[in-house]
């Protein structure tokens, strides 16, 4: 059972209001019109395997007994599950549990273990149709699973290797999810590209195609272009961001979007520069985004509103720093993750977690990288630090906190709610509807 605390010497909750920010609104950017066309493709059509072998095993079931993470319980996953470490694990909308391991891939459904063949080892995402997409880890070619057999798509299909692949923090190479634009087109962005699939083959723009230009500082310490994320707006606008270390901390190109026919944003007064390392998309179809430490939101047709951070507080660092990471909630209320900067370097593996809701920022935790999710009542589960919390409403209360702890969460698309440990060799299942 869940509990609310005020919370101890190793780690503070806190919902203290650190100052009521007013939104500043500027006018949306003059945008530059370019050359760039929409990309094509010509190549034939890649190859598909058939499903692979099942092997049954019993449905899981939730032990009644009290588990040692608050209300989740242990699931017995039964025999067949992958062998080795597991490195990655999604949740498809289906309720199918994707789990890839150092040896093997499979999935889990109704009681069913299926191991697939090597068509990969990195899990991309899920499109809008549903089908998985994985790669190698050297990225020579990607596979799609539309939940009946797999299709490899490399140079035949206009695939080219994308290099070492790995998903999440500062120096991942390809971006944490995949999109589909009104087409159906599938968009992809990795460190050096922006790869789209329309169907049959995939093409690619360059960060120069796609607007991106090369600072004279970049040109002369020899840096290039490692673009970080991708995301889709309420118009249909492809959002591409870039972020690059350079000397003391991070710099970059800021973000532009492809409106269908063209790149623009490159005379944006808030994004033609600058470290973008997430941009999220709330309910309303509004971007927001970091640009180095300073958290902006845009609104389609109206244009840029600045959501000014608190001042600096000295226990977090020397400067206020750079906004790695956003995640929002289903009120959208924005979670942000800030990395402060030392004396010298930004790269100090210190990070700050704060809440922005009604333009107003809330200090929440100090403690490391932060993992949420949403159950089917809408209330969130938290993990930082050392510890689980229940988020209802506007109260944060401790699940589970423990010296050394750490987890991961995810939910489905009924809202249930799977977590891991830090080796992840065990999962827990939460379902609200049970305790209604």
């Amino acid at each position: 059972m869940k509990r609310l605390c005020t919370f101890g010497m190793k780690f503070v909750l806190a919902a203290i209001l650190l100052t009521c920010c007013t939104p500043v609104a500027t006018p949306t950017p003059a945008l530059l019109p370019t050359d760039t066309p929409e990309p094509t493709a010509t190549l034939p059509p890649a190859t598909s395997t058939p499903q692979p072998t099942s092997t049954s095993t019993p449905l899981p079931t939730l032990t009644p007994t009290p588990s040692l993470i608050g209300p989740f319980a242990p699931v017995s996953l039964g025999e067949g599950r992958p062998s080795g470490r597991i490195r990655d694990w999604r949740v498809a909308s289906d309720g199918t549990l994707w789990v890839s391991s150092l040896l093997e891939l499979a999935s889990y459904s109704q009681g069913t273990w299926t191991t697939h063949p090597p068509f990969g080892d990195m899990l991309l995402g899920f499109d809008a149709s549903g089908r998985l997409w994985v790669t190698f880890e050297d990225g020579a070619s990607i596979a799609a699973w539309d939940g009946v057999a797999w299709t490899v798509y490399g140079p035949q299909a206009g695939w080219a290797p994308a290099g070492p692949v790995w998903r999440g923090g500062p120096h991942a190479t390809v971006g944490e999810d995949i999109i589909t634009d009104d087409r159906g087109w599938v968009w992809l962005v990795t460190q050096q590209d922006v790869r789209i699939f329309n169907g049959q083959t995939w093409t690619f723009y360059t960060p120069e195609e796609a607007g991106f230009e090369p600072s004279e500082e970049m040109r002369q310490e020899g840096f290039g272009f490692i673009l970080k994320d991708i995301a889709i707006d309420s118009e249909g606008d492809v959002w591409v961001s870039d972020c690059a270390w350079m000397g003391p901390g991070p710099k970059g190109q800021g973000a532009r979007w492809f409106t269908g026919t063209e790149w623009q944003g490159q005379l944006s007064a808030v994004v033609s520069s600058g470290c973008i390392e997430d941009i999220e998309v709330d309910s309303a179809g509004r971007i927001w985004l970091g640009v180095d430490g300073d958290l902006w939101r845009y609104t389609p047709d109206v244009g840029w509103t600045k959501l000014p951070h608190p001042e600096h507080d000295p226990a977090w660092g020397h400067r206020w720093g750079w906004i790695s990471d956003i995640m929002l909630s289903e009120d959208d209320t924005a979670w942000v993750t800030m990395s402060p900067c030392g004396g010298a370097s930004c790269d100090t593996g210190a990070f700050v977690l704060f809440t922005v809701r009604d333009d107003t920022w809330s200090f929440v935790s100090a403690e490391g990288p932060a993992d949420l999710a949403f159950d089917s009542r809408g209330e969130g589960w938290l993990c930082v630090g050392d510890g689980l919390y229940h988020l209802v409403d506007n109260s944060i209360g401790i699940v589970f906190q423990q010296e050394g702890f750490s987890c991961n969460v995810d939910s489905d698309a009924a809202g249930r709610i799977w977590l891991t440990t830090p080796d992840q060799s065990k999962f827990w299942f939460y379902d609200a509807t049970d305790n209604e």
